[in-house]
């Protein structure tokens, strides 16, 4: 579309995710990122629904151990208008040890292959690509990440967004004694004094999934 919200709302499983970022392409397209914490588990579907008559086209993952909450951790959006064989924008995590997940948009048929810092994960009809960093990033910091385009075209967009990492709840505890003893033949006292830590540690299995989409 030429400007404006074509896509009024995303849902996983019938749940409504979040709009975590968007731009408007060169094309005329928006482009769009839509997440969800903690989304069911197994095959289910994600529906985008729109206002009008309009082509939309859609790609989605999910990812496990992601923070179960402030998503995202950070996010970037970058447009190019003129003709190129690549589009590279990066962005500043805040956490330590985040996944960066790369949506790239081009409303020329030109196909895309990942680039320095991206593995592909799908690509839909040559226009739309979702990839990821494929490894935590470590330490938190900008971080790039590059999609090629198998033509040159000049109707580009790449949204990135970090998920910071679910971090263990861990508790410490300190225990200290004390004894002492005392003999009336002779005159004398010891003190024994110990102290122990112990530490555990909970964990548990959190997911995000994430939505990119055009319209």
């Amino acid at each position: 579309c030429a400007s404006g919200d074509n896509v009024t709302g995303v849902t996983y499983n019938a749940v409504a995710m979040t709009q975590l970022i968007k731009v408007l392409n060169p094309g005329g397209s928006e482009h769009y990122v839509y997440g969800l914490i903690a989304p069911a588990t197994g095959a289910n579907q994600v529906s985008v629904s729109f206002s009008g008559t309009t082509y939309v086209r859609a790609v989605a993952a999910s990812y496990t151990g992601a923070k179960q909450s402030g998503l995202p951790d950070a996010s970037h959006s970058k447009t190019d208008s003129t003709s190129q064989s690549a589009i590279t924008d990066s962005v500043t995590t805040i956490a330590n040890n985040c996944w960066v997940v790369a949506s790239t948009d081009t409303d020329d048929a030109v196909g895309m292959t990942a680039g320095t810092g991206q593995t592909m994960r799908n690509t839909t009809s040559v226009v739309l690509a979702l990839g990821d960093s494929n490894a935590d990033v470590t330490p938190a910091g900008s971080y790039s990440m590059t999609t090629n385009f198998i033509l040159a075209t000049n109707k580009m967009s790449i949204l990135l967004v970090s998920l910071a990492p679910f971090v263990a709840a861990t508790t410490t505890s300190t225990s200290t004694s004390t004894s002492t003893s005392t003999s009336t033949t002779s005159t004398s006292s010891s003190t024994s004094t110990t102290t122990s830590k112990s530490t555990s540690t909970t964990t548990s299995t959190s997911n995000t999934s994430t939505s990119t989409s055009t319209s």
